[in-house]
C-alpha cells in the first residue's frame, strides 16, 4: 500500500509496503558472483566501477571484497559522479586517488576524463560495473556505464554489470522521452524519464541498439520481480547520492529533478529534503499548495513550508 506523498513547497514523505520476494531469497548481482567467491574472476586482472552503493547484505563494499577474493587481482577501482567513496557534491569534479581501505589507485570518471583510459584498461581482464541505479534518466551512473562499455569494446576488455533492482519499482514508466539530438551526460539514451530499467537491462538495449560491440556479462539478480520496490528486497539503503538519502526520495526525484533546469526555483538542495522541498525567496507557498491540492492528484498532498538553504540557489535566503 502507497501513502501519499506530502510536498512541502514543500516536503514529504512515502510509505511504501509490498510483498517481500519469496522466500527471502532475493540476491544483488554482487552476492550472486560473490556466493563461489568470485570463481569465474581468478587468475584475472579486474577492475570495479563502484560507489557507496555497491555493497552486499552485510554492506561490505565490492572493493573491499574483491581485494580479499582469492586468485583475482584487483587492479584498479573507478568512480563516477560523487566519487568512489560517495563525498563529492553534485557536479563536482572527481580527482584520481589512491583508496584507503586497499592500496588500490581509483581513477575518476567524473573529472578531466569520463571514460577509463587505454592505458589503464590495457591492464584488465574484466571491468565490472556495480552501482545502484535509481531508475531516473537524469542520474549519471547510467551515462557512466556507457562510456565504460565503449571503452572496454575498443580494448577488448569484457563487462560485467552486477544487478541490483530498481528501487522505484521497474513495472512503472512514465515521463516524456528525450528527444533524438538532445543527449548528453544527464540523458545519455532515448528513455522515458522513469524509465523502469535495471543497470543489467539498460547495459544490454544499449549494446544491441548503439552496436557498441562489448563483451557484456550480466550477472542477474534472484529472486527479482519488476512489481517490487527496494523495500522488498530486504537490502539496507545506501545514498546512491549525497541528496538522494532515502528511497523516498528517489521516487519524489523521478518528478521534481525536472525543477532543477530551472534557475528562479530551489529543489530543496542545501537543506535536509531535497526534492521534497521546492521553492523561492518570491514564492507564495500557501497560494501554490492551494492551488496544486485543488487538482486531486492521486497519491499527493501539498503544504506551505519555509526553508534557507545552506548551498546551491539562493543560499542563506528564506525561501
Amino acid at each position: 500500500m502507497i501513502q501519499p506523498v506530502s510536498i512541502l513547497l514543500t516536503a514529504g514523505f512515502l510509505l511504501v509496503a509490498g510483498p517481500a520476494c519469496a522466500d527471502g531469497a532475493f540476491r544483488t548481482g554482487l552476492e550472486v558472483a560473490a556466493s563461489n567467491g568470485f570463481k569465474a574472476l581468478r587468475g584475472r586482472k579486474v577492475g570495479v566501477v563502484t560507489n557507496p552503493t555497491g555493497v552486499d547484505r552485510g554492506l561490505v563494499s565490492i572493493i573491499d571484497l574483491l581485494a580479499k577474493a582469492k586468485g583475482v587481482e584487483l587492479k584498479a577501482v573507478f568512480g563516477p559522479e560523487h566519487g568512489a567513496r560517495g563525498a563529492a557534491a553534485a557536479g563536482a569534479r572527481v580527482a584520481d586517488a589512491k583508496d584507503a581501505s586497499t592500496g588500490v589507485p581509483v581513477y575518476s570518471l567524473f573529472g578531466k576524463n569520463r571514460s577509463p583510459s587505454d592505458e589503464v584498461l590495457k591492464k584488465l581482464d574484466v571491468i565490472i560495473f556495480d552501482i545502484q541505479d535509481i531508475g531516473v534518466r537524469t542520474y549519471t551512473y547510467l551515462a557512466t556505464l556507457i562510456k565504460v562499455m565503449e571503452a572496454a569494446a575498443k580494448n577488448k576488455v569484457e563487462v560485467w554489470v552486477l544487478d541490483r533492482p530498481v528501487p522505484i519499482g521497474g513495472a512503472t514508466v512514465e515521463g516524456p522521452m528525450l528527444a533524438p539530438g538532445f543527449e548528453s551526460f544527464v540523458g545519455p539514451h532515448s528513455l522515458p524519464l522513469r524509465h523502469g530499467l535495471s543497470a543489467g537491462e539498460f547495459a544490454r538495449m544499449v549494446n544491441r541498439e548503439r552496436k557498441l560491440g562489448a563483451r557484456l556479462e550480466v550477472v542477474e539478480m534472484q529472486g527479482y520481480s519488476r512489481r517490487h520496490w527496494y523495500g522488498d528486497s530486504g537490502l539496507v539503503w545506501v545514498a546512491p547520492s549525497p541528496n538522494i538519502p532515502d528511497v523516498e526520495t528517489a521516487l519524489v526525484y523521478a518528478g521534481m529533478v525536472l525543477v532543477e533546469g530551472v534557475s528562479t526555483l530551489s529543489e530543496g538542495r542545501g537543506t535536509t529534503r531535497p526534492f521534497r522541498l521546492i521553492g523561492a525567496p518570491w514564492l507564495d507557498g500557501r497560494r501554490l499548495a492551494r492551488k496544486l491540492n485543488s487538482l486531486r492528484l492521486p497519491g499527493v498532498l501539498f503544504r506551505a513550508a519555509w526553508f534557507k538553504p545552506s548551498a546551491s540557489k539562493f543560499t542563506g535566503e528564506e525561501c
